[in-house]
């Protein structure tokens, strides 16, 4: 599990970096930097000349871009803890979700803003393998557990220089569960909550989350009353791991 997180973060930092220099690359293009450094030297004591530039004005309308919306690809870990059963560690998981930033006020000093994250879609995926031993031999099956749930939080995001963003993060995120196990399905609504942080540059960043909620399953697929006592309570521990994409 650990050399596959290592690899995860190594490929998404090269992919950042690349994203990155393609974005400046693209960047210096479009605003000739050479050409409005020179101008900003010889305008220094005209301020009022950058907003007659229009080149000026290009390059600091994007200084003062605040991406709102965002999407991210994550790599997951989770546990698993259910009545009178060990603690299930997952085999690998994956992540998606897509949202967006609703700022609360204008830039405080031009590099600080509070804000509320709506996350409208969030998908992931976990495998657990299992491996019961018994005197008869040893046997091997796997659970695999789905999730569909949309979160609502506050967040924070400094700009300390340039295109540099750090955002910081508390949603609530109510969800619903899915697990099939033992050629049966569960489910039924969760509560989870999530809290994290990423920081980008342009548009491409990476970050780190924390999950964890419960839930209590039931068969789907059955109209019996009776429910599977093994996975009456529930609860859920991880972290999330993702490259992220704000615009």
């Amino acid at each position: 599990m650990g050399k596959r997180l290592t690899l995860f973060l190594i490929v998404s930092l090269m992919l950042s970096t690349c994203i990155a220099q393609e974005h400046d690359l693209e960047y210096g293009k479009k605003s000739d930097f050479t050409e409005s450094s020179e101008t900003l030297q010889s305008t220094s004591s005209k301020p009022n000349k950058i907003f007659k530039d229009p080149k000026l004005r290009i390059l600091e309308e994007k200084r003062q871009k605040w991406e709102h919306n965002y999407i991210s690809l994550g790599f997951l870990n989770s546990n698993l803890s259910q009545n009178d059963f060990p603690k299930l560690k997952s085999n690998y998981g994956v992540s998606f979700n897509i949202g967006r930033t609703y700022y609360l006020h204008k830039p405080i000093a031009g590099l600080l803003r509070f804000g509320i994250d709506v996350t409208w879609c969030d998908l992931n995926y976990t495998n657990y393998r299992i491996k019961h031993i018994t005197y008869w031999g040893t046997n091997k099956y796997q659970y695999h557990q789905g999730e569909f749930s949309m979160h609502i939080g506050p967040s924070i995001t400094i700009r300390p220089i340039g295109a540099l963003n750090v955002h910081g993060y508390f949603r609530y995120a109510p969800s619903f569960s899915a697990l099939y196990a033992n050629d049966t399905f569960y489910g039924n609504y969760a509560t989870f909550f999530v809290g994290g942080a990423a920081i980008s540059y342009g548009i491409v960043g990476v970050g780190i989350e924390a999950r964890f909620g419960n839930c209590r399953y039931k068969e789907l697929d059955s109209d019996s009353e009776v429910k599977n006592p093994s996975f009456k309570k529930t609860k859920h521990i991880g972290w999330n791991a993702y490259i992220t994409f704000r615009f």
